[in-house]
């Protein structure tokens, strides 16, 4: 049951975008809203980039913050706005079948109790992609596994696998657990790792997450970061991870993280650190745009 913010939804699909795909954004919010379930459920996109222009929705809620907050400061700053119990972590570029939200419920209903479950999609075979949903941390904070191992039949899933983190497109989340470790770390900016450390974090405080095989999606891989970026913020946000999580083991990284912001701000008015943030934020649309374009021409000239 599709119902208004305000109307005390049980649960509220948030999708962060910049608007640049509008036609795939209709999709996902229209499989968002074949949802079959008895639950109260409410749709919040957070619009990123202002100077697109916001497309008329019906029952959506929209944020516009006015500058491009990336995926985790998009997710916190609608997270403030949400009384509901569970927040479901979208993307502009997944779509979601009818029973996924209450596939996920049921697990979530579990006796272990998980603070975090997210769906699987399935290849052309109809097999869940090996590395695609989840993985391991090994005690340096490398990467020790990606889950699941190989390629996987849906009813071949090995529920029991213990997981430090699971993929957030489409994850569900118990905001109670999400407000015990503090959310989204907004330093993972714009995208990639915050997903790793969100539930790295949940689960070295004792929350369990999970994944479950029966709840599926559709997911454009990538379909909203352009490649050239996506393996930069790959390989940097992976140093902050480190950097942040085992400052033992990164000791020497150059990589800042989000503890040492205490004089950021010295002789700087609230009115100019916004400004300056904007003006970088819409700077990094710009370069993600131009540096996608140079790599199709790279590509085409090979």
């Amino acid at each position: 049951m599709i119902v208004e913010l305000g109307d005390q939804p049980d649960v509220v699909a948030v999708i962060p975008t910049l608007g640049g795909n509008v036609a795939r954004l209709h999709e996902s919010i229209a499989s968002l809203t074949r949802t079959d379930t008895t639950i109260r459920l409410a749709l919040v996109i957070v619009w990123n980039d202002p100077r697109n222009p916001v497309p008329e929705f019906e029952t959506v809620t929209v944020l516009k913050p006015g500058m491009n907050l990336g995926f985790p400061g998009a997710l916190n700053h609608a997270r403030r706005r949400i009384a509901a119990e569970f927040l479901w972590v979208m993307q502009d570029d997944v779509r979601v079948a009818p029973d996924c939200l209450d596939k996920l419920l049921r697990r979530m209903s579990a006796p272990d109790r998980p603070a975090l479950v997210a769906p699987v999609y399935l290849d052309s075979a109809e097999m869940i992609p090996a590395s695609s949903r989840a993985g391991i941390v090994n005690p340096e904070g490398e990467m020790e596994s990606w889950y699941p191992f190989a390629p996987t039949a849906p009813e071949n899933f090995d529920r029991s696998q213990r997981l430090d983190w699971v993929a957030s497109s489409g994850a569900l989340a118990r905001l109670s657990d999400w407000d015990a470790v503090g959310g989204w770390d907004p330093d993972f900016y714009p995208v990639i790792w915050s997903d790793v450390d969100f539930g790295f974090r949940l689960t070295r405080a004792g929350f369990v997450v999970a994944i479950e095989p029966d709840a599926r999606i559709e997911h454009d891989i990538n379909g909203s970061t352009p490649s050239l970026l996506a393996h930069h913020l790959f390989a940097r946000n992976g140093e902050r991870f480190r950097a942040k999580n085992f400052p033992a083991e990164s000791a020497g990284e150059s990589v800042a993280t989000h503890g040492d912001r205490s004089s950021a701000n010295e002789g700087v008015t609230d009115a100019e650190a916004r400004q300056v943030a904007r003006a970088a934020s819409l700077a990094l649309i710009d370069f993600a745009a131009y540096a996608s374009a140079a790599l199709k021409r790279q590509q085409k000239e090979i």
